[in-house]
């Protein structure tokens, strides 16, 4: 029987905290990056711009296949993860968008 002393469930135990400390840093950084997705949908709203730029997704798919093929990501999982955070962007911009599509439209009738 194995005990808390063996060497390989030590070594278990350590990776066990590396992957936790990485989920946290994975968290943080969605946190951080939904964050600064919120402060581009108001600005791209006053600017009247729509939530998805085509150039600018292009750039982000560009750097993240880069990335992800350095740090040894399949390429599906790369894609899926992407299209998960890119929706959830998506709809974090969008209510900035119509509101200011709408007060651009009551502004103009004035």
């Amino acid at each position: 029987p194995l005990t808390t002393l063996d060497p390989e469930l030590q070594k278990l135990s350590r990776l066990r905290d590396q992957i936790n400390r990485c989920d946290a840093d994975l968290v943080e950084a969605l946190g951080a990056r939904f964050r600064a997705v919120l402060q581009v949908g108001q600005l791209k709203g006053r600017l009247g711009l729509p939530p998805l730029q085509k150039k600018r997704w292009a750039e982000v798919l560009r750097v993240w296949k880069k990335s992800a093929r350095r740090a040894g990501l399949s390429p599906r999982f790369t894609r899926a993860l992407l299209a998960l955070i890119h929706r959830e962007s998506l709809a974090l911009q969008r209510p900035f968008i119509g509101n200011a599509k709408s007060k651009k439209r009551k502004g103009s009738l004035k």
